[in-house]
């Protein structure tokens, strides 16, 4: 019940911040926040690009399933913007986790994440060195200092 309230609470907030983007932006949003809401309990690892529930999710293959920085980050400003306190910490430290796992382990960042281990090497198409990667440490540290 609480998850069904964050992820209605989180589609509003969301259709509301992102009125003012691009249209292909927002509607990838809006699918991202009702998943992220219904997998807050179970899974350390936000936000896949796509439901948990899809078919395609588990080939996580580039937009099928894996996990955005970009995305991560507009997720994090609008529940910022809806006050929704504990979704933003709970969005924050995955990507705090999934930031600093891949740094320590390897020197470097992903420009998309696996959504079921939260790893960025060992497919062809997550590039490493890629700058938005580092949006999953701006997250970290916005919320640090909040």
């Amino acid at each position: 019940m609480k998850n069904q309230q964050s992820a209605r609470r989180l589609k509003r907030a969301g259709e509301e911040y992102l009125s003012r983007t691009a249209p292909t932006i927002r509607s990838g949003f809006i699918s991202a926040s009702v998943d992220f809401a219904d997998t807050i309990d179970y899974n350390k690892y936000k936000l896949p690009s796509i439901s948990r529930s899809d078919p395609a999710y588990p080939e996580q293959e580039y937009w099928r399933g894996r996990i955005w920085p970009p995305m991560n980050y507009l997720v994090y400003e609008a529940l910022q913007h809806a006050n929704m306190e504990e979704e933003k910490r709970l969005l924050a430290a995955s990507s705090r986790e999934i930031f600093l796992r891949e740094w320590r382990e390897h020197g470097h960042v992903h420009e998309n994440y696996s959504g079921i281990d939260g790893t960025g090497c060992g497919v062809d198409r997550s590039c490493s060195f890629y700058h938005w990667g580092g949006l999953l440490g701006y997250i970290a540290i916005t919320q640090a200092d909040a």
